[in-house]
């Protein structure tokens, strides 16, 4: 993308390669890098700096930086997860592990605890006490992070720190 420049200011952006509109009513052609009538010129958009981790994009305008058109990100914080986020996640996880066993959900598989097929009732009884473990261990933790006593993961980490499932043979 081009932005067009008059007095160090961006007057408007166009595409190279075509015709373009100058501020008088003149059109010229072809829009490129390094173009100038003496009055305006033109010049690639300079892209924006990379986004800082834990920082988010609210929008992004075209300034004029160093003397060249840049794109400029306007930051804000990535807010902290709620319990709510680390619970959709958590159960997202539980779900995801039964079904990488073929069953529809978590709620599902564990429906089968009592199922008259051995091998659907062991997978039940092993997933029901994984789950239970996941959920023990993740209000345990979540209610550090509440208190202070450890500081709060991504969602991500926290995942990635819950037990893993044992599968019966």
């Amino acid at each position: 993308m081009l932005a067009l420049i008059h007095n160090d200011t961006i007057v408007s952006q166009t595409v190279p390669g075509g015709w373009f509109n100058l501020p008088n009513g003149d059109r010229a052609s072809p829009a490129h890098d390094g173009w100038s009538d003496g009055e305006y010129s033109l010049a690639t958009i300079q892209p924006a700096d990379v986004v800082p981790e834990g920082k988010q994009v609210l929008s992004t305008t075209v300034e004029m930086v160093d003397g060249l058109p840049k794109y400029v990100h306007v930051l804000d914080d990535i807010p902290s997860p709620t319990v709510g986020d680390f619970q959709r996640a958590i159960q997202a996880h539980v779900d995801t592990v039964a079904v990488a066993k073929l069953y529809n959900d978590g709620n599902a598989l564990a429906g089968y605890v009592n199922s008259t097929v051995p091998q659907w009732a062991a997978e039940a009884q092993a997933f029901v006490a994984w789950r239970d473990a996941v959920w023990v261990y993740a209000y345990t933790e979540l209610d550090k992070v509440q208190s202070g006593q450890r500081p709060a993961p991504t969602i991500e980490a926290f995942i990635a720190e819950l037990p893993d499932i044992e599968w019966p043979s």
